[in-house]
């Protein structure tokens, strides 16, 4: 990782304040009082200094000279200007909808037993219960505090184990009560830092917030999360453990569920909230759970998350992170319905799924702007290659759904008759209508690794419905089975040692093409290296490996600093035949890239400069 990006920070931070967190709150306390003095001083000292050496200079002229005046002069203007940039922003965060106390006389019992009287709840669509600061003029915060509960947190939990976040939330001791506001303070002033990133000017400001972000959040977040797992410890494990497996599935089934409807249902889906946050009850879900739940395992938080990784909480809660939670009574009553009055939960869900709705409704239209040409260079459809045929589908299916994009399939399957995506388009379309011509689809595209498991779950239901019961459960074990060595082939995928074996990747031209035009688009990429890497699961998935070389501007604003995501649109951008990993050289042995320089033919494929010059 590069000197001076967020992830060199937050690994510095680790590394020197992870086993001492009393004086992770002292490096966070000393960031935050450096913060607000240079805010108090842009303000109110740098003016105040300009008018007393200008009322010097008038009484004394020969004791101050009037360059130094001139010169503090300008410095406190530069000073002011930055402060007001700091505190004259609104942050673009939606703050929920306020919950009054009498529409949940039982939450608000529970805040006033624990001193929370100052305390407003806010409710929103995320899965989160935390508290936080009252946003006030920008950097500055107002009195008072709110507590941020998710609606579909409240419909996956029961009352009690609401009751168990709130107590762990409020009246947890964690590292301290300096941490806890520490904590909330970093997390205001992210929203404000998000909102001086998106608007235009304030280079003064961005600057010096260039400098001052990446160190102080690396610490804070850092301290967020061990004060997290200290809070963790003060209550019921347990029964904290199923609730952290519970809210790990809901995120998980969310992003698939969205991904689904996008696919399905384009603009014409009503109560959007109901059908990606509410559990359906399915036992099909209950199936799944294993998965999901293995799933939020493997994912790791992002720069500035401030939970802790999910299977970092199962182990400190001394949990077993392979049981999934116990199955919910029949007679389960969700928290929403148990702690809020009907008279105001149903307007709080109307008005939460509308948000979710405008939402869906907003990136749905976007994706329909970005597919309607038939091609970006303007080439039309009929003179399309396959793999540009693919991609128009890919975008035509999330918004016209499977029925409409049949002619370009049937275009499709007449360039290559043998493509996997499209032949499982097809089964998906003809499962409704023609159960044999279906499963000959869904057959044919199982040879693709990446399809085979919704192939066997699609040709489970295909065969429930028939009511052949036998071969549905034979078609689950498969796609279980499936799933596990799928599991173990994406971790061999994910690793890059020197053991590995290379070999050319030996890709189209017109993919060569987009992938070092998607490597000049992004400024920190200097270099890049592509190989092609022999596996033992799934050989004839082909497997290449994308080095990278970065380097990052020291003014780009820390958001911008996000390996990650970088990493991710590349890869996006990518659209290589198999499975592409994208990674950087920092912290590769140099060994390994020695041996990719010297072993692999034709493994540079960009560097930058050099592309320029050609």
């Amino acid at each position: 990782m590069p000197p001076g990006s967020t992830s060199y920070w937050c690994a510095q931070a680790r590394q020197r304040y992870g086993k001492r967190p009393r004086a992770l709150v002292g490096a966070v306390a000393g960031w935050a009082a450096l913060g607000k003095f240079l805010l108090f001083t842009g303000l109110v000292g740098g003016p105040l200094a300009t008018v007393v050496l200008c009322c010097w200079a008038v009484a004394a002229p020969g004791l101050v000279s009037g360059g130094v005046t001139i010169a503090v002069g300008l410095a406190s203007l530069a000073m002011l200007w930055i402060a007001l940039g700091a505190i004259m922003v609104a942050s673009p965060v939606d703050h929920g909808v306020r919950l009054d106390d009498g529409g949940a006389p039982r939450l608000r019992e529970l805040l006033d037993g624990l001193g929370a009287h100052d305390v407003e709840v806010r409710i929103d669509a995320s899965l989160r219960l935390e508290r936080l600061d009252r946003p006030g003029w920008g950097f500055l915060s107002a009195h008072g505090s709110w507590l941020r509960v998710g609606l579909p947190l409240l419909e996956i939990l029961d009352e009690a184990e609401v009751r168990l976040l709130v107590e762990r939330e409020l009246g947890g001791a964690g590292l301290g009560p300096a941490a806890g506001r520490l904590v909330r303070l970093w997390k205001r002033w992210r929203q404000v830092v998000e909102a001086v990133r998106r608007r235009p000017g304030r280079e003064l400001l961005k600057r010096f917030l260039a400098g001052y972000w990446p160190r102080f959040s690396s610490r804070a977040v850092l301290l967020a999360r061990l004060d997290g797992l200290a809070r963790d410890r003060e209550v019921d494990a347990g029964a904290l453990a199923e609730v952290v497996k519970r809210v790990a599935i809901a995120r998980v089934r969310r992003h698939e569920r969205w991904s689904e409807l996008m696919g399905s249902q384009g603009a014409s889906l009503e109560h959007a909230y109901a059908s990606l946050f509410r559990p359906s009850g399915d036992s099909w879900e209950r199936i799944k759970e294993k998965s999901w739940l293995s799933s939020a395992l493997e994912q790791k938080p992002g720069l500035f998350e401030t939970e802790p990784e999910v299977g970092a909480r199962l182990e400190n809660l001394a949990s077993d992170s392979s049981l999934v939670p116990r199955r919910r009574p029949q007679d389960f009553v969700p928290a929403a319905d148990s702690l809020i009055e009907a008279a105001t939960l149903g307007p709080i869900r109307d008005e939460i799924g509308r948000r979710c709705q405008v939402e869906f409704e907003d990136e749905w239209r976007g994706s329909r702007r970005c597919c309607r040409a038939d091609d970006p260079n303007g080439t039309p459809s009929r003179f399309l290659t396959a793999r540009q045929r693919w991609r128009r589908i890919s975008d035509l299916v999330r918004v016209d759904g499977l029925e409409q994009v049949q002619p370009e399939i049937d275009l499709l399957l007449g360039q290559d008759p043998d493509h996997s995506g499209a032949l499982f388009l097809r089964g998906r379309y003809l499962a409704a209508r023609d159960a044999g011509a279906a499963r000959e689809s869904f057959e044919r595209a199982a040879g693709d690794p990446t399809l085979r498991g919704e192939v066997y779950d699609s040709l489970s239901r295909l065969e429930a419905r028939a009511g052949n019961d036998r071969e549905a459960a034979r078609f689950r074990a498969m796609a279980g089975d499936h799933e596990d060595e799928m599991r173990l082939a994406l971790i061999e995928r994910n690793r890059v040692t020197v053991r590995d074996r290379f070999r050319p990747a030996r890709l189209a031209s017109e993919v060569t093409v987009d992938l070092t035009e998607a490597l000049h688009r992004e400024a920190a990429v200097q270099e890049a290296w592509l190989v092609a890497k022999e596996v033992e699961h799934f050989p004839e998935w082909r497997h290449h490996v994308l080095l990278l070389r970065l380097e990052w501007p020291n003014h780009r604003m820390v958001p911008n600093r996000d390996e990650s995501q970088l990493l991710e649109r590349i890869a996006r951008c990518a659209h290589v035949d198999g499975h592409l990993h994208v990674c950087t050289v920092d912290g590769l042995p140099g060994k390994l890239l020695r041996m990719i320089r010297r072993r692999v033919e034709g493994s540079a494929i960009y560097r930058r400069g050099a592309r320029q010059r050609r």
